[in-house]
């Protein structure tokens, strides 16, 4: 298929797999994240306890790139890596291990043709291309969904799961305002959905007479999508920090999930259950095996 990323990379399911044994204890963690993020906090940073731990933010190049390895660390990339820590982990010698945590499907993400083809480009950059050159320095792989472990079988992958806060999981009092609060918040790799949301948001504004609001949260390109819902309020996305002080602050009455029954949906994590629980809201989610999991489980 002409264009299709993951034939131009060409990548694929079996590309990730750890080819490598770790060879000594862990003597400390160093964690490479790119800018504040939802995966590091929910996965990562819950699971650090005691262990000494370096973060090293590779949206940072200056000071990412001065920080210096010792014998007996454990290098865990945070779902991307760039070319300058790709060549130091291939020649580094001593290390514990190096891991990789995924919460996304790349191939589906590339092979999507409603997300940008500049974003994907941008998403390849830091992932698939430098990810290619640690492979056999790599002992470890984390995903989080059941989902993910079955695409990714050569990885050997290791299933976790989120781990909000106690401030995340803080029970709030319900809006007494009289006027229905509905939230969608989505990044651009959920530009479909944001359009499919906003069919739902008008047909429930000329459905009913009470007082409904829509607090939308997206990419800039979704902005014209909501201009047709009178009682939209539309916000562009934030840093990961002023999000999740946001929900708080703003609160809504129900959630809306991304709902399309796509591949990259199928294997994304519920973590917008947690979102629901920060913003005081009922969840609306799809049909879609992570949220079927997550109920399942009766969390």
């Amino acid at each position: 298929m002409r264009g299709y990323l993951p034939d131009l990379f060409k990548f694929t399911y079996e590309e990730i797999r750890p080819l490598a044994a770790r060879h000594s204890p862990i003597s400390r963690f160093v964690v490479l994240i790119w800018g504040a993020n939802p995966t590091f906090d929910y996965y990562i940073q819950p699971r650090l306890g005691k262990m000494p731990t370096v973060i090293v933010d590779l949206s940072e190049p200056r000071s990412a790139h001065r920080m210096q390895l010792q014998a007996g660390d454990y290098v865990l990339a945070c779902r991307y890596l760039d070319w300058h820590w790709a060549r130091r982990l291939t020649a580094a010698r001593d290390l514990s291990g190096v891991g990789l945590l995924l919460d996304d499907d790349y191939v589906a993400f590339f092979g999507d043709r409603s997300i940008p083809m500049l974003y994907r480009l941008d998403v390849a950059r830091r992932s698939v291309l430098p990810l290619r050159m640690i492979r056999h320095r790599l002992t470890d792989v984390l995903v989080s969904t059941k989902t993910l472990q079955e695409r990714f079988s050569h990885a050997s992958a290791t299933v976790v799961h989120p781990s909000p806060s106690p401030e995340d999981l803080e029970a709030l009092p319900p809006l007494a305002d009289g006027v229905v609060k509905i939230a969608f918040h989505a990044q651009l790799s959920h530009l479909g959905d944001h359009a499919f949301a906003a069919e739902i948001a008008q047909m429930l504004v000329h459905a009913t007479t009470a007082g409904i609001v829509f607090d939308v949260v997206g990419p800039t390109s979704a902005k014209g999508i909501w201009a047709r819902v009178d009682s939209a309020h539309f916000h562009s996305e934030l840093s990961w920090p002023d999000y999740r002080n946001r929900c708080r602050q703003v609160r809504s009455d129900i959630l809306m999930a991304p709902m399309f029954d796509t591949p990259l949906n199928q294997a994304r994590s519920p973590s917008k259950a947690i979102d629901a629980v920060r913003m005081g809201a009922a969840a609306v989610f799809p049909r879609l095996r992570p949220y079927r999991e997550l109920a399942d489980s009766c969390v």
